[in-house]
């Protein structure tokens, strides 16, 4: 594909921020590419190329690019109002009044600007109530950018036990009050409670492991272990669904699971791409926040009316609930698709997917917890991302990130994937980059 423009662009940005690139995650290969319009499933790149889009941004676009309604909503807000940060609004009331509704464990709700920031008041909060410096995360578990969540994340395989921290300048404190596990292990987790017997604030756990590792489904029975054991031993239990939230179901992961936590962070799929996030939880647990309790949480731009209103409109189209059926069985025929050629092919690799979400891993092993991922082959799964991208399919270069699905993902945008990921796994193994199976 032609690239003139965007390379133009790269140049430029390279003189401005480092590497060129404005979030490390962002990097496409093997050239930078600089896009300019979205339209449903569909994202075109300032050269006019055109791409049927499989990031979604990381997952936000549950309704795709530009979805008439959310858009609707958004122009006629921005006619009436910027930001007020006093007081309250209305479309406050009216989003966290819909959020209770839906969500099982929404008592209370507050809002945040990112999941990043809800995770980090989540924390907070569960400290204070509690009265304790602890907290559980697994391993392989990304729960976004402050210091108490960076380890652990992808420590390299064979390692020395950690917890291990994931970039330089997070605080090496840190490890002494942030203990990691592996996911889907019980024994392992009634251990770290019996070694730190009162001092576990909180369990910390994506519903299903999206973030950093694809797609790593909780073994029957694992949900409601944390249920219990948090419980047992005067714990909080918080589900980042910052992922699954409003993408899986509208009353997030929990309702699917029938387990509900006592707090919980959305983000990403409530506003179809718009920044808002929200903690919310048992009521009791969310009074310590002030002004009824003593915990903090401020921020100029949270619940920012424009993205109140898009919220408001996703919400309207995700009650309907045709989005989750159109989402779900569109991303179930493409895992069909892809599963067929993986067993035509004859190819050490196998699909791993929950309703919109899914991640092709090359290897037949099991992946139940980080430590799995090792009988990865990574160069093989990053060249099948890059060789996507070349023929119009939009995802990013990273071995393991997982793949989304919309609501408008079209019969023919299923076809064209299940096609070309035929073809680019036929080139993988023409070149002897896979193994048999």
């Amino acid at each position: 594909m032609q690239s003139k423009r965007s390379q133009e662009l790269f140049d430029r940005a390279r003189a401005v921020t480092p590497g060129g690139i404005f979030d490390s995650q962002r990097k496409t290969e093997p050239a930078m590419i600089a896009f300019s319009r979205g339209a449903g499933s569909h994202a075109w790149d300032v050269d006019g190329n055109e791409y049927v889009d499989y990031h979604l941004a990381f997952g936000p676009l549950v309704l795709g690019h530009c979805h008439p309604e959310v858009m609707k909503a958004v122009r006629a807000q921005v006619e009436v109002s910027d930001i007020w940060n006093a007081g309250i609004l209305e479309q406050e009331v009216q989003v966290a009044e819909k959020i209770a509704h839906h969500v099982p464990s929404a008592e209370k709700v507050r809002f945040a600007v990112s999941g990043s920031d809800g995770i980090f008041t989540a924390i907070r909060i569960a400290k204070g109530f509690t009265k304790r410096k602890k907290i559980v995360k697994f391993i392989g578990g990304y729960h976004g950018t402050n210091d108490n969540v960076l380890v652990d994340i992808a420590p390299a395989f064979g390692k020395s036990s950690g917890p291990h921290l994931e970039a330089e300048g997070v605080d090496e404190r840190v490890t002494e009050t942030t203990i990691t596990v592996p996911y889907n292990d019980e024994a392992a987790l009634s251990r770290v409670f019996k070694e730190n017997k009162g001092e576990i604030a909180a369990v910390l756990s994506e519903p299903v492991m999206h973030s950093a590792v694809g797609c790593i489904r909780p073994q029957e029975g694992f949900l409601e272990f944390l249920r219990e054991i948090t419980q047992k031993n005067g714990s909080l239990l918080v589900f980042d669904e910052v992922i699954t939230g409003f993408r899986h179901a509208i009353g997030g992961a929990q309702s699917l699971f029938k387990v509900v936590p006592d707090l919980t962070v959305f983000a990403k799929a409530l506003a179809n791409g718009f920044p808002i996030a929200v903690v919310c939880g048992r009521g009791d647990v969310m009074d310590k926040l002030r002004p009824v309790g003593n915990v903090m949480d401020l921020g100029t731009y949270v619940a920012h009316p424009v993205s109140l209103a898009a919220a408001k409109a996703t919400l309207a189209v995700l009650e309907t609930g045709k989005p989750y059926e159109q989402m779900t069985a569109a991303s179930e025929s493409v895992q069909k698709g892809i599963s067929a050629s993986i067993e035509e092919l004859g190819i050490d690799a196998h699909v791993s997917g929950f309703r919109s979400i899914f991640v092709i891993y090359f290897t037949r092993h099991e992946i139940r917890r980080y430590s799995d991922l090792s009988h990865i082959n990574m160069a093989a799964a990053k060249k099948f991302k890059v060789d996507l991208m070349s023929r119009g399919i939009l995802t990013l270069p990273l071995p393991i990130k997982r793949m989304h699905v919309s609501a408008v993902h079209s019969k023919a945008d299923v076809v064209k994937m299940i096609d070309t990921c035929h073809e680019v796994l036929q080139g993988l193994k023409a070149q002897q980059l896979v193994a048999k199976a």
